[in-house]
Order: C-alpha cells, then sequence, then structure tokens
C-alpha cells in the first residue's frame, strides 16, 4: 500500500459521500443523509492518518480516530465538536431500535439534522482536504500530485 495514493482514494470517497448526503438532503431523505454525512467524516479521518502512513483501526467512532489523528496533528483537535456530533448518526440514522418507540430513522431525522450533519460532514472533509493541499498530496484544483 502506497500511503499517499491511499490517503487520495479515501478522501475522493469521502468527497463523493458528502455529495451524496446533499444529494439525499435534496431529495428529503434526511436520515440517510445524515449517515452518509457521518461516512464522509469517517473517511476523511482514515485519509489522514493513511497520509500519515498509519493504518487506520477497524473501527467507526469518530471521536476515538479523532484522537489518533490529533496525536500527528494537534490542530485537527479543532473538529472535536463536529465528529462528536457526527458520530450521533452512525447506527440511530440507520436502525430503529436506536431511537425511542414508535419512531423509527425515516420519520425521526429532520431537514434541521440533515443540514447540520452536512456543516458539521463538511468542516471534517475540508479540514483535511486542506491538510493534504498544503502537504503536497494534491493539487489545490483537487488532481493528486507526482504520480
Amino acid at each position: 500500500m502506497k500511503a499517499r495514493e491511499e490517503a487520495i482514494r479515501w478522501l475522493r470517497q469521502a468527497e463523493s459521500d458528502l455529495d451524496t448526503a446533499a444529494y439525499l438532503r435534496r431529495g428529503r431523505r434526511h436520515y440517510a443523509a445524515c449517515f452518509y454525512a457521518q461516512q464522509a467524516g469517517e473517511k476523511a479521518l482514515k485519509a489522514f492518518l493513511f497520509a500519515h502512513e498509519v493504518l487506520p483501526p477497524p473501527l467507526h467512532s469518530m471521536a476515538r480516530l479523532l484522537d489518533i489523528c490529533a496525536s500527528l496533528w494537534k490542530p485537527i483537535g479543532k473538529l472535536e465538536e463536529a465528529v462528536r456530533r457526527l458520530d450521533r448518526f452512525y447506527t440511530a440514522s440507520r436502525y430503529p431500535n436506536n431511537l425511542p418507540s414508535p419512531e423509527y430513522p425515516a420519520v425521526h431525522f429532520t431537514k434541521t439534522d440533515s443540514a447540520e450533519a452536512l456543516r458539521w460532514a463538511e468542516a471534517v472533509v475540508g479540514t483535511v482536504r486542506s491538510y493534504l493541499e498544503n502537504r503536497g498530496f494534491l493539487e489545490p484544483t483537487g488532481g493528486p500530485r507526482g504520480r
């Protein structure tokens, strides 16, 4: 595995998941938009780890991933609120048993939830993108460098 290539692949998927979240929000599938926003943030943090030649652990807690990332670059810790808020969407946006009855994800999550989830995910993905651009992994236009 080449760390540079993996970092770019994971960031690209994070950006695609962010686009999917926005698409789902426009279609009023707020629960699914929240889930894809969480996935975008999680994958962006994993891209950051790959950029540091760290194999991401097989977990989905963005808070735990952020702790690892912050041990490598302290400023990324400013994303703590965003990742903690996004973490709540990982299972609750998909499974009815994570919500009080009679609610289920499709009716529980609102346009406000999906708007906030997108904003938090954009902060995470944008921070990682900027980091990778500043470290020479990507051109500012988004293309990979040094292939």
